[in-house]
């Protein structure tokens, strides 16, 4: 065109076009088969035949597609001309697009979900694993079965190494679900995950920066593990608890004796005698306080 050059935009599905946002990414093309000029403040309406037609009232901000229309839009401004699409290729184009929205799960049972999803853990493939846990939490909403996919997702985010969702997973059972036979499992799985977090003081001997460990999961390790003796005193999960309790004690008392011969390394005499009066002071029973003594 003289005026400057159209760009087409075809698609099968309803979309919305916006001239000079969208201008940049389709196609140019210097010829139009049907007769058009540019229009810059267009409306819509609709005839007395049902057709839709353009007005010089008002600029639109988005036009509306519909499956068997062409856009041709210039920087100038829209204009909309109606085509004639094969049927054949209608129906396909309106196939791909169905394509695309297809859940291979459409038609499995909830048990069959459940079941493949174990083999997903079983296989290793724990983000697979989790997606099907999610899809599980929807479909068998309300039973005991979206429960064990909750406890089961939390366990495979575990594993997958998120420990920031598995946890936000198992607070979330907690609070939705504070009487479910299986609370005292979620509890415990709280803590064993806080218990192996990477980040926390448990990791702290393979480590050269001591002082910047963080004591946050191992803390809230110790809390889980204590809210499950005390609340569940009689759960399978408790004498492991307990054990556990008592390896974080022992290790948070460590930890502070660790911090405070790093701060005497470094010459800071008072923050090293405030850690070994700390080690004495809040974990008195660990065997790291005679060498907080010697401190």
């Amino acid at each position: 065109m003289r005026n400057g050059s159209w760009a087409i935009m075809r698609r099968p599905c309803v979309a919305q076009a916006n001239g000079d946002a969208l201008f940049q990414h389709l196609a140019e093309s210097n010829s139009v088969a049907n007769e058009i000029k540019p229009v810059r403040r267009l409306v819509t309406g609709v005839d007395s035949d049902g057709k839709s037609f353009f007005t010089e009232d008002a600029s639109p901000k988005s036009v509306a597609m519909t499956d068997n229309e062409v856009v041709l839009m210039s920087k100038g401004g829209f204009v909309l001309i109606r085509c004639r699409l094969s049927a054949v290729l209608l129906a396909l184009l309106l196939a791909a697009c169905s394509a695309f929205d297809k859940d291979p799960t459409a038609s499995w049972t909830v048990e069959k979900i459940y079941s493949e999803a174990r083999d997903e853990m079983s296989n290793l493939q724990y983000e697979k694993a989790i997606k099907l846990y999610e899809k599980l939490e929807g479909r068998a909403a309300g039973t005991t079965l979206a429960q064990q996919a909750q406890l089961e997702k939390a366990f495979a985010y575990f594993k997958n190494k998120d420990s920031a969702l598995a946890v936000s997973t198992l607070e979330r059972f907690i609070k939705i679900h504070p009487a479910s036979p299986a609370l005292d499992y979620a509890i415990y799985l709280k803590g064993v995950v806080n218990f192996n977090d990477e980040t926390s003081v448990f990791d702290f001997l393979a480590k050269q920066d001591l002082a910047d460990r963080d004591q946050k999961a191992a803390k809230e390790s110790f809390e889980s593990f204590r809210e499950l003796v005390t609340r569940f005193p009689a759960s399978k999960y408790a004498d492991d608890a307990r054990l556990r309790m008592g390896y974080i004690v022992n290790s948070l008392a460590q930890y502070e004796v660790h911090v405070a011969r790093y701060y005497l390394r470094r010459g800071a005499l008072v923050a090293a005698a405030n850690r070994a009066q700390q080690t004495i002071t809040v974990y008195p029973q660990t065997p790291a306080t005679e060498e907080a003594l010697y401190i």
